[in-house]
C-alpha cells in the first residue's frame, strides 16, 4: 500500500546507484567537508546506511547518510516516511 504513496516533490521508492558513477550532491551538508550543493562526488561503495564517496578535486573519501523523506500524504491524517 505504502509503495503506490506519492507526493509532489517526493522521491520514487527506488534510486539505483552504482560504484565508479560520478554524482552532484543536491544539498548543503557540510561546508567544512566540502560537501556542498551541486558539488561532483564518485561514488566509490554502497552500504546499507550510508554511501562513501569521494571529492575528486580533492582525492578525500566521505560518508554520506542515506536521507529521510518524509511527507503528508493528500487528504490523510499520517505521515510517510522513506528512506
Amino acid at each position: 500500500m505504502l509503495i503506490a504513496v506519492t507526493h509532489p516533490n517526493t522521491p520514487s521508492l527506488r534510486l539505483d546507484l552504482e560504484a565508479n558513477t560520478i554524482c552532484a550532491v543536491q544539498q548543503n551538508m557540510s561546508a567544512e567537508k566540502g560537501l556542498v550543493r551541486n558539488v561532483r562526488v564518485r561514488i566509490t561503495a554502497l552500504r546499507r546506511r550510508f554511501i562513501k564517496v569521494q571529492i575528486p578535486q580533492t582525492c578525500e573519501v566521505r560518508y554520506l547518510p542515506h536521507i529521510t523523506f518524509a511527507f503528508d500524504p493528500a487528504r490523510s491524517n499520517w505521515m510517510a516516511n522513506r528512506k
